[in-house]
């Protein structure tokens, strides 16, 4: 049985949530919490090209060399009705580099391109990806299977293979994490309307 190992801390009452206007991809951040119970905020620690703080951090203590691991994440998204051919996509990033500098974002898996129906209303999405790797190979890839509205994708492998990781001692410039994760959705067309809520980002082994 899987035990979770990293979670992003959102659910179904307390998501995090993106949206508006812009055809870039969106990145999902952190939220906090003022006090236990309170309601909760996003944090200023939105993953950005300058900035990857805000990811949800691999373990780099040596638990996941060699081991199989699985990265569950599930949400919804909903486009403007006056959209007429746009399509939207979800994907889960791998963050490497300088976490707080200059961060590189890599697609590891994505859900087929959802075009909008035009009826201005939220559709679920998950993506189910499983990643290996070792400290001595340095390499780390994959595959994922992906559902939109209830449609089961075809299972397919990462979209690429992660280089130069160790999963033992990290990287410095990461929090010595081996690398981050975290997810973004993408929309056709710039509406104010268009939004996405992160319900599940969770790292299990």
């Amino acid at each position: 049985m899987s035990v979770p190992i990293a979670d992003f801390g959102v659910n179904g009452k307390f998501p995090s949530s993106v949206g508006g206007t812009g055809t870039s991809v969106k990145y999902f951040p952190r939220n906090v919490s003022y006090t236990a119970g309170a309601t909760w905020v996003a944090s200023p620690s939105t993953p950005s090209s300058s900035k990857g703080t805000g990811c949800l951090l691999v373990p780099g203590d040596g638990k996941l060399n060699g081991q199989l691991f699985v990265v569950k994440a599930c949400g919804d998204f909903l486009q403007a009705a006056t959209e007429s051919s746009s399509e939207v996509t979800v994907a889960l990033y791998a963050v490497t580099g300088n976490i707080l500098s200059s961060p590189t974002y890599t697609q590891l898996a994505v859900t087929a391109a959802y075009a909008n129906p035009a009826d201005a209303v939220s559709y679920p999405w998950s993506l189910v990806t499983t990643l290996y790797g070792d400290t001595s190979s340095g390499l780390c890839g994959g595959y994922y299977t992906p559902s939109v509205a209830g449609v089961l994708g075809t299972t397919a492998t990462s979209s690429s293979v992660l280089t130069g990781i160790n999963f033992n001692t990290g990287n410095s410039l990461m929090n010595n994490a081996p690398f981050g994760l975290v997810i973004g959705v993408t929309f056709g067309q710039s509406f104010a309307a268009n939004a996405a809520n992160l319900y599940q980002l969770v790292i299990e082994a």
